[in-house]
């Protein structure tokens, strides 16, 4: 565990889960991370972003397109997820490398995600 930690630079948590849970949650990545990789790719066809741009979304007039298939997966998960964990709150962050999509939980801000900056704006 030691090894981990040193590679990960970040502390290691031991817990005990069902592997009946385990199996639903690597299912459910595995579906969101395929979901944000086909968003990302209707996304680079469309044109990528910018930092700005997502900053100013409201002022982006139909260059920005959410109804495509990936983007509708990604968001249905996210809901889905945030009312499993019974989060209050559900922030979608743009940042200029990737976009942080963080649930508030009990009062504290917990990182769930990570997208590329395509999928955020879409």
């Amino acid at each position: 565990m030691t090894e981990i930690e040193n590679h990960l630079r970040r502390p290691v948590r031991v817990v005990v889960s069902s592997p009946d849970d385990v199996r639903r949650y690597t299912t459910e990545f595995y579906a969101l991370s395929r979901s944000v990789r086909a968003a990302q790719k209707t996304g680079e066809v469309s044109g990528s972003a910018s930092f700005e741009q997502l900053v100013e979304l409201g002022k982006a007039k139909g260059q920005l397109d959410a109804n495509d298939q990936g983007v509708v997966q990604v968001v249905d998960w996210l809901w889905q997820y945030a009312f499993d964990q019974r989060a209050s709150d559900i922030h979608l962050e743009p940042r200029r490398d990737m976009g942080a999509i963080r649930f508030r939980i009990d009062g504290v801000l917990h990182t769930v995600y990570q997208v590329p900056l395509t999928v955020m704006a879409r």
